[in-house]
């Protein structure tokens, strides 16, 4: 029988594949960066889940983890029973109907254009404005 927080982890394994969400599950250790427990890539977003036996909370470490995220413009959610699994399907519900690129314009081309622009010293890159 799978331990309180492993039930939380199938759970979200579930709906992420449910979704067709990228998921990852960095396998912990004393070695690199912390991280949490699912690393998300939705539709274009980021999210990262922190899975936790219901009533448990987030290490200080989870927290600081989860700081630097929002700094980067990434979202995280922790997850601790069926109340915030639905949180997880909400978001992406949500997230199913946007794109990150619906922020940009790529830059206009002209007839028999690739849409890419040699930059000096580079390889080709999509050129991008935001709006």
């Amino acid at each position: 029988m799978a331990a309180p927080e492993g039930k939380v982890k199938t759970m979200v394994k579930l709906l992420l594949k449910q979704y067709g969400a990228y998921y990852e599950m960095p396998v912990p250790g004393g070695f690199g960066k912390a991280g949490l427990d699912f690393i998300i890539c939705y539709n274009g977003f980021f999210l990262s889940i922190e899975t936790k036996a219901p009533g448990k909370k987030p290490t200080p470490r989870q927290l600081k983890t989860m700081a630097d995220i929002h700094k980067a413009g990434g979202a995280t959610l922790v997850i601790d029973g069926k109340e915030s699994i639905e949180m997880l399907e909400a978001w992406l519900k949500l997230m199913s109907n946007k794109h990150p690129s619906q922020f940009f314009n790529q830059e206009e081309k002209k007839d028999g254009e690739s849409g890419t622009k040699e930059q000096p010293g580079s390889a080709a890159k999509r050129i991008i404005t935001i709006n």
